[in-house]
């Protein structure tokens, strides 16, 4: 249910093997704007403490990292099945998450600013990067465990939370990833919220900082929701070397 009635046909996503559409891979609910803003809130409920432990951030994400290794054959099965990316492709996307994880579990740990020659002495310069907040992500279907730990795993290394909204022709990918990684990260650090145009605009509006990888004119939107409200925004829109 959502917004206290029964769902209907159109609160649905229904994702369908492209090889073969009589498959059905998965059928979820759209979560729509108040999911997205359930959402958030609770990754921002969640981020002040992640955000407060690096070591802890390094050793979580190296145990997603396990995770996903072990579970390599089963999501390269379901890679191939949702989205119809060859074997060895598929294969070679899990392999990078993989690699992507593991990478950022160490960046985790670099030093967060620097010090500066002052004006005068007795007078201490620096610097100190801190987390944004809460990191809303929207990716494609044709990469769908590459681009959303692209982005997923830098925004959690350096502690943000992250909701992730997947294209709706690939939801089944992304909330495998969150059921792997469910009690190696902190309840509400990364969520998963399929949806459709609704819930892309929620994630652009709602969150403290956005990254987008899709379509130009999708982009626009996100790029335009982003900047009114003054958050930091990466929009990969289609083309060579975007």
């Amino acid at each position: 249910r959502r917004a206290g009635r029964a769902l209907t046909v159109a609160d649905q996503l229904t994702s369908r093997s492209p090889q073969d559409p009589s498959d059905v891979v998965v059928t979820v609910a759209d979560v729509g704007r108040d999911g997205v803003g359930r959402a958030t809130d609770r990754a921002r409920a969640a981020q002040v403490g992640w955000a407060a432990t690096p070591f802890d951030r390094s050793a979580a994400l190296g145990r997603c990292a396990d995770a996903l290794a072990q579970a390599a054959p089963e999501i390269t099965d379901l890679v191939v099945r949702e989205v119809g990316k060859p074997r060895a492709e598929a294969r070679g996307e899990v392999a990078r998450g993989v690699a992507i994880l593991r990478y950022f579990a160490q960046d985790a740990l670099l030093p967060t600013g620097q010090v500066f020659p002052a004006a005068g002495p007795g007078t201490w310069l620096q610097t100190h990067r801190r987390p944004l907040g809460v990191a809303g992500l929207i990716t494609p279907w044709n990469f769908p465990v590459a681009i959303p730990l692209w982005k997923a795993a830098p925004a959690l290394a350096h502690g943000n939370a992250v909701v992730l909204k997947p294209a709706p022709q690939s939801p089944a990918v992304a909330l495998r990833l969150a059921e792997l990684f469910a009690g190696l990260l902190p309840d509400g650090v990364f969520q998963v919220v399929p949806g459709g145009a609704e819930a892309g605009s929620a994630v652009a509006e709602l969150t403290d900082v956005v990254s987008f990888t899709g379509s130009a004119a999708a982009g626009a939107h996100v790029r335009r929701a982003a900047a009114e409200r003054g958050v930091p925004v990466q929009c990969e829109m289609g083309g060579s070397n975007a």
